[in-house]
């Protein structure tokens, strides 16, 4: 997550050229750029964008004009879209004829002018992009706030799926399933509260 951020941050130190010179679009194979495409969408979700020159922010994906991305509050209108990774930028600066197919249905017609009339007001600004996370507009963007935003305190999985989908060894995720699920073998009493059906126990 904190290197998604990274790559939105103004700036292009030589690491960050490399990155975008050979994955332009983030459509190819390599390590870094199937990290980038499972991370991304999560990053989005949890962060918001006061635009500025619009460069770093996507049109459709990012929290930037509505409470919600544009793909979701105008779907009829995106599934019409030519350009779904369109930054902020390239959007103002394109033809609207050549970001859309030719005919529009009757709905996502209707959604091309709300869209318009929710951007009659806005213009771009000299600055750069600034994103902040969601659940607290005033704080910047930190790996511990990202944390915070996808696994809020006292909230718990439901299941022990979570488990098998961590990037850890097949040895230490058998540990947390049989952790979750209350079979590990100790001779330790347990706490009143834990003590489960059967021999085995915390």
């Amino acid at each position: 997550m904190k290197f998604v951020h990274k790559l939105h941050e103004p700036g292009l130190p030589p690491w960050k050229r490399w990155f975008l010179s050979h994955s332009p679009s983030l459509g190819g194979h390599s390590y870094l750029e199937r990290l980038i495409c499972a991370k991304l969408p999560r990053y989005q979700s949890i962060t918001t964008v006061r635009v500025g020159n619009g460069e770093m922010t996507s049109f459709w994906h990012d929290h930037w004009l509505l409470s919600d991305d544009l793909a979701s509050a105008f779907p009829s209108l995106f599934s019409h879209c030519l350009h779904p990774e369109l930054t902020v930028a390239g959007f103002c600066s394109s033809d609207l004829v050549t970001l859309f197919r030719p005919r529009l249905s009757a709905a996502a017609d209707a959604e091309r002018r709300m869209l318009l009339d929710c951007l009659a007001s806005f213009q771009l600004q000299g600055s750069h992009d600034s994103r902040r996370l969601a659940m607290a507009p005033g704080e910047v963007f930190t790996s511990s706030g990202a944390y915070r935003a996808l696994h809020p305190p006292g909230v718990l999985p439901t299941d022990s799926t979570f488990i098998w989908n961590m990037r850890l060894p097949n040895k230490v995720k058998f540990f947390g399933w049989l952790l979750h699920h209350g079979r590990l073998n100790t001779c330790a009493p347990a706490p009143p509260e834990f003590v489960l059906p059967g021999r085995f126990h915390l």
